[in-house]
């Protein structure tokens, strides 16, 4: 997940597996708070793009 923050701090597009797999830690509970609120901040701050969206959709469905 550390990898993960660190790419959307560097206002870094993700890609489909990365964002898949952080949206799988996030829904099984394996991320704490502060990685919750950081990865959704950050992702907000840089805008999201379509794989990061169906990552995320991929796992939520």
């Amino acid at each position: 997940m550390e990898k993960i923050l660190e790419k959307l701090k560097n206002k870094e597009n993700l890609t489909f597996e990365e964002s898949k797999s952080a949206f799988e830690i996030l829904m099984t509970g394996k991320a704490d708070e502060d990685q919750i609120y950081n990865f959704l901040t950050l992702l907000s701050e840089k805008g999201e793009v379509a794989d990061e969206i169906a990552g995320g959709v991929y796992v939520l469905r």
